[in-house]
């Protein structure tokens, strides 16, 4: 009798472990399923996330970029607009006399000598036979015209008595074609060689298609007398005065 009781204890007790077993197999699958599960969802989830994040960021970048492109585009056209509505046939400076002989006044002192050309002026070599004189936005502006033979004309230019300018011209022989906005324009039209000095700071103009702009005329026929300067007629061409001996 204790035999059987002890047969079916043993019994019970194999069969308790099985079932024991049994449901911490499942409950490890189950666990086992279920952080699968989070993982995979995590994984699904986050690069979705993140492209509609990068797809956001590059939408915004790219919209910043055109927006910079259209507004530097805009920026140029206003700028070339500025330019080209700054652009005039009209001479700025006043008062503008023309002087030969004794009473002509100095642009260029004796000894000086222009840093961009490195030519200086000396009074024995440099036979002055022409000046301009006048104001240019409320300062004065000395333009005078020197024969060097046989070198050929010089020039020299002076803003508020300070010298801005001293050294050839576009051309052995010139004419003055145009006093035009702040510059005064020469040139050979026979040759083709032309030159634009700015009265105010001495910088040289001698492209092309800028001078063409500038020359008031059309063709190589030079005018009949300087244009850029109301009720006068001064003549186009300088003076050729040889150095006294």
């Amino acid at each position: 009798m204790r035999r059987a009781m002890r047969g079916i204890s043993a019994i019970t007790l194999a069969l308790t472990c099985l079932a024991v077993t049994g449901c911490g197999t499942i409950h490890s699958d189950s666990s086992l399923s279920a952080n699968s599960i989070g993982t995979s969802q995590t994984k699904s989830t986050n690069p979705q996330q993140q492209n509609q994040t990068d797809e956001v960021k590059n939408s915004q970048k790219s919209t910043t970029v055109s927006s910079q492109v259209k507004s530097s585009h805009s920026a140029n056209q206003n700028s070339s607009s500025t330019i080209n509505s700054t652009k005039t046939n009209i001479f700025l400076g006043k008062n503008v006399q023309f002087i030969t002989n004794s009473g002509m006044p100095n642009a260029i002192p004796n000894g000086y000598t222009d840093q961009h050309t490195q030519l200086t002026y000396y009074r024995n070599k440099f036979q002055k036979v022409e000046s301009f004189t006048g104001t240019l936005h409320h300062k004065t502006f000395i333009l005078d015209f020197y024969n060097s033979i046989p070198n050929g004309i010089a020039v020299g230019v002076s803003y508020n008595h300070q010298p801005v300018y001293f050294g050839w011209g576009p051309s052995p022989v010139f004419d003055i074609l145009h006093f035009v906005g702040d510059s005064i324009l020469l040139g050979s039209p026979s040759a083709g060689a032309y030159m634009a000095i700015n009265l105010m700071n001495g910088h040289l103009m001698t492209h092309t298609k800028q001078i063409v702009k500038l020359k008031g005329y059309s063709g190589l026929q030079p005018p009949k007398y300087i244009l850029g300067l109301p009720g006068t007629h001064y003549p186009i061409q300088i003076s050729n005065i040889k150095n006294p001996e």
